[in-house]
């Protein structure tokens, strides 16, 4: 199915009925580098711990 829609690996796909019919779109999605991820912190209103909790939680630390 992918193959028959040029969907690449891992692209992640958005469902939505229209009247009779369902539609498939791909969604993009940005991959962080850890210079972007450096960002966040500075940008968030949580605090460096709950930052880090969230990170090991998220199996990134």
């Amino acid at each position: 199915m992918r193959k028959s829609l040029s969907l690449k690996p891992r692209e992640i796909l958005a469902v939505r009925l229209e009247e009779d019919r369902v539609v498939l779109e791909p969604v993009p999605v940005e991959v962080y580098t850890e210079e972007r991820m450096g960002e966040f912190p500075e940008a968030s209103p949580a605090t460096l711990e709950e930052i880090s909790t969230f990170r090991k939680g998220c199996g990134l630390e």
